[in-house]
Order: structure tokens, then sequence, then C-alpha cells
């Protein structure tokens, strides 16, 4: 099941514009993610919350949020996570 949920996360960053493998990796960290602590732990194991990183992460994170119809929580509460790491 789960290469076929990376195939289907992969073909939804390409949807959402995710060009680069950095934003398509942080693309299908936060989507595939349990949440909002899942996504946080493996967005720091991966090294996605330093440098030059941190910046497409959070560029990630606004667009995945800008493409819900409604408000979702989850969003507002991984980049509290962020700011606070």
């Amino acid at each position: 099941k789960e290469p076929e949920q990376n195939e289907a996360l992969l073909k939804l960053a390409s949807k959402f514009r995710m060009n680069t493998d950095r934003k398509r990796a942080i693309f299908c960290i936060i989507m595939g993610s349990e949440d909002c602590e899942d996504a946080f732990e493996k967005l720091c194991r991966s090294s996605m919350l330093q440098n030059r990183s941190e910046r497409d992460t959070c560029r990630v994170l606004f667009e995945c949020c800008l493409n819900e119809k409604a408000y979702n929580k989850f969003y507002g509460h991984l980049a509290g996570r962020m700011c606070e790491f």
C-alpha cells in the first residue's frame, strides 16, 4: 500500500507545481503524515528545517494550506511547531 500512496502523493505534488526534488519530498512528508507531530518529526529527521530547506518547507506548507477548500488546523499547528523549533 505504501508504494501506491507514495505514487499518489508524487502525482499530487506535480499537480500542485512542486517542481524540485526537495519541494516534492517536503510535500510528501507533510501530506503523508498521520498528524502534526508526525510531520514535524519527519521534517526534523530529514533536515528539512535547516538552512535553505527551511524556506522551502515554509513555502510548501503555505501552498498546501492555500489549496484547502476549508480551514485545516493541521497546517497552523505544524507552522507553530516549526516556529518553536
